[in-house]
C-alpha cells in the first residue's frame, strides 16, 4: 500500500511542478505584454510630439515660443469649438497649407 501511496504523493508533486511552470509561464507572458504595451505606448507618443513639432516648424511657428504655441492652440480651440464646420474647415485650410508647401518643394 505504500507504495501506491509514494506513486501518487510523486504524481501531485509532479503535477504541482507542471501547475507552478504554467503559472509562471503565463505571469512572464502577462509581464511582456504589458511591457510591449508600454513600449508602443512609448512610441506613439513619440511620434506624436515628433508630429505636432514637424507641424509647427511647417506652420513657420519657429520663432513662437512654446508658450505663445499653446497659447495659439488654445484660442484656435476656442474660436472653433465642437462646431464639425469649423473643424472642417480648418482642416482643409491646412490640408492647403500643406499642398503648397509640397508643390512649392518639388
Amino acid at each position: 500500500m505504500s507504495s501506491s501511496s509514494d506513486k501518487l504523493s510523486e504524481r501531485v508533486a509532479s503535477a504541482t511542478q507542471r501547475l507552478a511552470a504554467l503559472k509562471a509561464r503565463q505571469l512572464m507572458r502577462e509581464m511582456r505584454n504589458a511591457h510591449l504595451a508600454k513600449l508602443r505606448s512609448r512610441r506613439e507618443e513619440r511620434r506624436k510630439r515628433l508630429e505636432f513639432g514637424g507641424a509647427v516648424l511647417t506652420a513657420k511657428c519657429a520663432d513662437f515660443s512654446s508658450v505663445e504655441i499653446v497659447g495659439l492652440l488654445l484660442d484656435g480651440k476656442e474660436r472653433v469649438g465642437a462646431s464639425p464646420t469649423m473643424r472642417l474647415a480648418i482642416r482643409k485650410k491646412g490640408q492647403e497649407w500643406l499642398e503648397g508647401i509640397s508643390t512649392s518643394a518639388s
